[in-house]
């Protein structure tokens, strides 16, 4: 089987370089490597590192979203294995090597990733953890695995040094057989602005309802992830993506019909809430939050795309 690999930037051309160097350096070099510049960089062949092995493409793909960019080197790739990496990760040096050895395999597996740790990691205190799993944010750590609320749950402890089943992959680093995406119901979900908050959960979820149990948290991928800027942080845009996005996951895919466990969301929000205090407790994020749960309420929007005039133009 023959890789592609897929990474979506933007304006980081240190890290960017740095990924590239590291796959030169596998064990088994990738065909192809797709860049998709969403920001201001003009990726030329003589600026990232060669290999008589490995092919470049250079998409230009300025100001569009993690999801657009993704979705747009996906299209683009030739192979029948698909590697999605943020630009930040370090990979161990069998990396692509074992993904391709496990997508070999005739056991039902269509994609595979694995778990990442940071130098900016901070280990979840006991309280907080035992808090979300009353309020149903949080599982056993068994696996990566969706919860009733609209929630994803990750693998962790003594088991995440097993090969687990999963529910959904860690989006900085993933890969896929490229067939996967020949069922009309499993796609990259574009309408997600920016930063692409919950994108790795919802493509996760596709890929199971289409081809049933078959994605894999495999050990020996586990990378390093860079401290960066992402969605985690609080700012009025991202609290309302959390809230809304998740919503419209929760009521139209998750539970697309009359059972849906209303219970379940209303914890997973109060929970959701509670957590984006205690990060920045201010007046201002219970105010967002608020107009969020209003937004909802009024509105009760049906796609992600409804969603982004709220998330970026409500001041």
């Amino acid at each position: 089987m023959k890789a592609s690999v897929i990474i979506s930037t933007m304006n980081r051309p240190p890290s960017l370089i740095r990924l590239t160097k590291n796959l030169v350096t596998q064990d088994l070099i990738p065909n192809e490597v797709i860049i998709v510049e969403a920001g201001s960089v003009r990726w030329t062949q003589d600026m990232v590192p060669n290999d008589p092995h490995m092919d470049y493409v250079f998409i230009d793909a300025k100001d569009t979203s993690l999801s657009q960019a993704r979705e747009l080197g996906r299209v683009s790739a030739k192979n029948e294995v698909l590697i999605f990496l943020d630009d930040d990760v370090i990979l161990p040096k069998s990396y692509i090597s074992d993904v391709i050895k496990a997508l070999s395999l005739d056991d039902g597996t269509i994609g595979v990733g694995g778990a990442y740790r940071s130098s900016a990691h901070v280990e979840k205190k006991v309280w907080k953890t035992a808090i979300g799993r009353i309020l149903g944010i949080y599982s056993d750590g068994q696996k990566n695995k969706i919860l009733k609320s609209g929630w994803a749950d990750y693998v962790r402890g003594p088991v995440a040094k097993e090969v687990t089943s999963a529910d959904w992959l860690f989006g900085c680093n993933w890969a896929v057989k490229a067939k996967a995406f020949k069922d009309k119901n499993v796609k990259i979900e574009t309408n997600l602005a920016r930063w692409s908050f919950l994108e790795d959960v919802i493509l996760g979820h596709r890929l199971v309802a289409a081809h049933g149990d078959c994605l894999r948290i495999l050990p020996s991928l586990e990378v390093v992830h860079d401290p960066m800027t992402t969605s985690g942080v609080i700012t009025p845009e991202t609290i309302r993506m959390r809230i809304v996005y998740r919503y419209v996951f929760w009521r139209h895919e998750l539970h697309n019909d009359d059972t849906r466990p209303k219970l379940a969301y209303f914890f997973g929000m109060l929970a959701n809430t509670i957590l984006m205090v205690t990060q920045r407790p201010t007046v201002g994020v219970l105010a967002q939050c608020f107009s969020s749960y209003k937004y909802i309420l009024l509105n009760q929007p049906k796609s992600y795309q409804a969603c982004n005039d709220f998330i970026f133009f409500n001041k």
